[in-house]
């Protein structure tokens, strides 16, 4: 990653998205750590709760579906400021709410807001930086993880401390402040168009109309498993030791959450030189291979802390350079338009719907410990997604 190559506008920009990374990884990975006080706060059960997560998620899919259109067409940075400002707004009202369904309400708009910054500033770092992105791509999620890995400290530090969770809530909607301001003064780069790309196809990129659709379908699947797995640990961890007989103490699942989230900032930062060492190929592949390892020691020690910690680090280094990876293989084979990315994002928004509902049922009905089995269940299924992924995209033998 050469910043000293950069124009100063390229440089303003890519600045810009870390920042707004480091805020969204704090919002983000918010509601696991509030995720118990939420439940006593508006007097719902973890089942009942999944509701929530639905109708949360309805709003990361709806932006999901429309990001395409918006930033084929609007300036990039009015619309991630506008979603701060929005972001900010539900980070304040959230904890004055006492019922579940008008906190839902919040959170479907909480949740439009975070999926239009999230694949907002995937898609206009990819426009900055083309196919040389990889380590600015890593160092964006490196950002993210930073974020999230202070996101359960700090709220657990407020909570214990104050005993409830409004000050947790307005010291993220203070954070926002700053980043609208950010976008508000920072020039967007210019639209990628659809005939752009086309017309600037490298040796790279994918040919064939019915292989870029399959390698597209084959993707949004991904993201889909990707996701559900890294988002899930992270909202249920917390609640995990809590609930499950590990007797520890208060901090101690906060802590666990930090594990994982600090890992996955140390992954990312190891990424981003390795990037321009090893090929992307590679790099998935070892990824994945930690990943199932770590799921692997927290399934046969279900009892240990010391494992669930060593298993949580594991988890979180293979996850942590696994999506700007996979994204990166992506604009290589495909050069991204905000259409195609807004496809990867339904996938994402299916996940976060899908999966934490399903979780939130097993949670209560059949305990704590199956959701280490579906999260394991998921990585699982990414290992196969990606051989077939991997197929779709070999290169023939030159004769």
């Amino acid at each position: 990653m050469d910043l000293k190559s950069l124009s100063r506008n390229q440089l303003l920009q890519t600045i810009a998205y870390f920042l707004g990374f480091i805020g969204l990884g704090l919002i983000m990975v918010s509601s696991g750590p509030h995720l118990q006080n939420l439940l006593e706060h508006t007097n719902a059960t973890m089942d009942a709760f999944g509701v929530v997560f639905i109708i949360s998620s309805v709003g990361f899919l709806i932006g999901s579906f429309i990001g395409g259109l918006l930033f084929d067409r609007i300036k990039g940075h009015t619309i991630i400021a506008g979603c701060f400002t929005l972001m900010g707004i539900s980070m304040a009202v959230m904890p004055l709410i006492p019922n579940m369904w008008v906190m839902a309400g919040v959170m479907m708009l909480n949740g439009f807001a975070m999926s239009l910054v999230d694949m907002g500033s995937n898609t206009l770092l990819t426009w900055v930086h083309g196919e040389k992105g990889a380590p600015y791509m890593n160092a964006l999620h490196l950002f993210f993880g930073i974020g999230a890995a202070i996101s359960p400290i700090l709220i657990g530090r407020i909570i214990t401390s104050t005993g409830d969770i409004y000050w947790s809530y307005w010291t993220l909607a203070i954070i926002t402040i700053p980043l609208v301001l950010i976008f508000l003064f920072t020039e967007s780069p210019a639209i990628r168009r659809a005939e752009d790309a086309s017309e600037s196809e490298t040796a790279n990129q994918l040919n064939g109309k019915k292989a870029r659709v399959t390698l597209v379908a084959l993707l949004m699947v991904y993201f889909l498993f990707y996701v559900g797995a890294e988002a899930n640990f992270g909202n249920f961890i917390t609640s995990y030791v809590q609930r499950s007989n590990f007797n520890v103490s208060e901090q101690v699942p906060y802590t666990i959450n930090s594990i994982f989230w600090g890992a996955f900032t140390l992954g990312r930062v190891i990424a981003i030189p390795i990037t321009s060492l090893w090929n992307n190929r590679k790099i998935i592949t070892i990824d994945l291979a930690v990943c199932v390892i770590g799921f692997i020691i927290i399934l046969l020690l279900p009892e240990s802390i010391i494992a669930l910690g060593i298993g949580s680090a594991l988890a979180g280094l293979g996850m942590a350079s696994n999506f700007p990876t996979i994204f990166t293989y992506a604009e290589q084979n495909l050069r991204l338009t905000a259409r195609i990315t807004s496809l990867f994002y339904i996938g994402i928004s299916g996940a976060n719907m899908f999966f934490s509902w399903m979780i939130a049922q097993l949670f209560d009905t059949q305990g704590p410990f199956s959701v280490m089995v579906v999260l394991s269940i998921l990585v699982f299924i990414q290992v196969v997604l990606w051989g077939l992924i991997a197929r779709v995209t070999m290169k023939p033998k030159a004769a």
